[in-house]
């Protein structure tokens, strides 16, 4: 059949595709924040249609405090994850059988506020009721037996309320820390950290949580067949495989019982921890943790160990990083600048190797400040710190780009990437040591918060800060 397009019919449909087209995308509202004391940088926010998600990238980060005023925060630093803690089947059926859901409107209430903002939410269901307790008083611990298929019903409801307008939800996280025992958490079974874990069982109780993801995973996919079931986002304590002195590491052998007993079909992601804490001797925080040292360190090292965990068992699955930051340890006193700047520069090391390392997102925890042990992105008053101002630095420059290789020569660490016709080079060393880099003609010269600089002579001295050169393909 022959079409013929009249000047008439030219019109209606040009007309009607702009009507469609995104206009907010196109527009851009200004906002002032904050990023140090002395310093003011105005952002540029693209007016967004509301559940329209930024193109998919590594950035993101919790969300605890959801007011609207947070959730646009994490809109403004180009975040694209944000994970939030979380739907609690022991507050919506308290009473077998009876479900009340207004005990998580505070929850709907902050969930729309993130989706509003453009942001593309992990949330994480946890909470076992007293009646369903596998431990008695252990809310952040298994579920017995005979009650698996009520939390599979449960979880199936939930996923039909939020995966539908106004929140279109569909990344669903099981637990949070599961690897964790009751005993670890001095008997606090209302600890938001996860007990499944078994004392004195060869894989920690993973089996049993393999279970679980048995009967809840099929009931997740009938309520929404494109809905992605994380396992809970994984401590991983230490190297069962190299313990440190006086560790016996055998809570991260959770993960191992839980492929064992064919839990491998009954996810779609693994999720892991990895956080770091900060000393000022200047050598690389994560690749000096002591736990997973002889591996790569506490992001890169548990890494590795989960790939091999699962190619081990023949399995292939995506994995991310659903907790990380760089903390402030209780028994260390951190200088407010120092540490400020420091967890700017983490925040560069962080992302960078999570893309690199092929991670399907790097989850700073938290944006909302101060944050646990200081590791917020904003302060108390939540206004944004320093690791702020380099990630949204970062996230406009890279979102939506690709991974092209490292550049890595004895102590200096390098990676390179492209968007939008410009290639971005990232370098810094993990010690004390400098070198030099040489510069692209007509390339631009960037510190971590994304302020220019003007090196001389064609080439840029690198030391333990991160510096990013811009230049065209």
């Amino acid at each position: 059949m022959r079409l013929r397009l009249t000047t008439a019919t030219l019109a209606r449909f040009l007309t009607l595709l702009f009507v469609l087209l995104p206009l907010g995308l196109l527009r851009h509202d200004t906002q002032e924040v904050r990023a140090e004391p002395e310093q003011v940088i105005k952002l540029y926010l693209p007016t967004m249609r509301q559940n329209h998600p930024l193109q998919p990238s590594i950035f993101g980060a919790e969300i605890n405090i959801s007011h609207a005023e947070v959730a646009q925060k994490g809109r403004a630093a180009n975040l694209y994850w944000t994970r939030y803690n979380g739907i609690r089947w022991s507050e919506v059926e308290a009473v077998q059988g009876v479900r009340d859901w207004t005990q998580v409107n505070a929850e709907s209430i902050e969930l729309r506020y993130i989706v509003s903002k453009g942001l593309t939410p992990i949330v994480v269901v946890r909470g076992t009721p007293n009646w369903a307790q596998l431990i008695p008083g252990a809310a952040c611990g298994p579920i017995r037996a005979e009650h698996l298929d009520a939390y599979a019903d449960f979880v199936g409801e939930v996923v039909t309320r939020y995966s539908q307008h106004p929140y279109n939800i569909h990344h669903w996280e099981l637990g949070n820390e599961p690897d964790i025992s009751i005993q670890q958490l001095a008997g606090n079974g209302n600890s938001m950290f996860g007990c499944w874990g078994v004392e004195g069982d060869p894989y920690f109780g993973g089996e049993y949580y393999a279970e679980m993801l048995k009967r809840v995973y099929p009931a997740i996919k009938r309520a929404d067949p494109t809905a992605q079931v994380l396992i809970g986002g994984l401590l991983l304590d230490c190297d069962p495989t190299n313990p440190p002195a006086n560790k016996s590491c055998e809570s991260a052998r959770f993960l191992e019982g839980i492929l064992r007993n064919g839990g491998g079909n009954f996810f779609d992601m693994v999720a892991y921890h990895g956080y770091v804490f900060w000393a000022n001797n200047r050598v690389d925080w994560s690749q000096h943790d002591s736990n997973w040292q002889t591996r790569g360190g506490a992001v890169l090292g548990k890494l590795n160990f989960i790939r091999q965990m699962l190619a081990a068992h023949n399995i292939s699955k995506p994995v991310i990083l659903t907790e990380a930051g760089l903390l402030c340890h209780e028994s260390t006193t951190c200088p407010v600048a120092e540490f400020e700047a420091d967890k700017a520069n983490y925040a560069v090391r962080l992302y960078s190797r999570a893309w690199a390392n092929g991670l399907q997102g790097a989850i700073w925890f938290t944006l909302d400040g101060p944050g646990w042990r200081e590791g917020g992105m904003l302060d108390a008053a939540q206004n944004p710190r320093p690791v702020f101002t380099t990630v949204h630095f970062l996230a406009t420059r890279l979102s939506g780009g690709t991974y092209v290789g490292q550049d890595s020569v004895g102590s200096r660490e390098g990676y390179i990437f492209r968007n939008a016709g410009r290639t971005y080079r990232i370098y810094w060393t993990n010690d004390t040591s400098s070198t030099t880099v040489s510069l692209p003609t007509g390339a631009l010269v960037y510190d971590k918060y994304g302020r220019q600089m003007f090196p001389v002579g064609g080439t840029m001295p690198v030391g333990f800060d991160p510096v990013i050169i811009e230049s065209a393909n």
